[in-house]
C-alpha cells in the first residue's frame, strides 16, 4: 500500500482543488507551508480606497501589487488566498 499526499486549495463555496501531489509527506507539508506563508503576505488595500474616499491612482497601484502577489502564488494564481490542506490518498500500485 502506498500513499500520495495531495495539497489542496480549499474554499468555502467551491470545495477544494488539488494543486500538487507528492510521494513524500514532508515535501507536501513544506509546499503547503509556502502557500500559507504567501497568503499571509496579501497586500492590504490602502485606506484611500475605503468608503467614499475612493482614489483611482491608489487603486491602480494596489491592483498592480495584488496581481503581482496573485501571480507569484506557489499553488498558481487561481488558488491565491485560499486555505490549504493535505489529503492522504492510499492506493495499491
Amino acid at each position: 500500500m502506498k500513499t500520495i499526499y495531495l495539497v489542496t486549495a480549499d474554499t468555502m463555496y467551491e470545495g477544494f482543488t488539488c494543486v500538487k501531489a507528492f510521494g513524500v509527506e514532508s515535501k507536501a507539508i513544506a509546499f503547503r507551508d509556502r502557500c500559507i506563508k504567501h497568503t499571509s503576505q496579501l497586500p492590504q488595500q490602502p485606506e484611500s480606497l475605503a468608503g467614499d474616499k475612493w482614489n483611482e491612482k491608489d487603486y491602480r497601484e494596489w491592483d498592480k501589487k495584488h496581481l503581482s502577489w496573485k501571480n507569484r502564488c506557489p499553488a498558481g494564481p487561481d488558488s491565491a488566498g485560499c486555505d490549504y490542506s493535505i489529503q492522504k490518498l492510499k492506493f495499491e500500485p
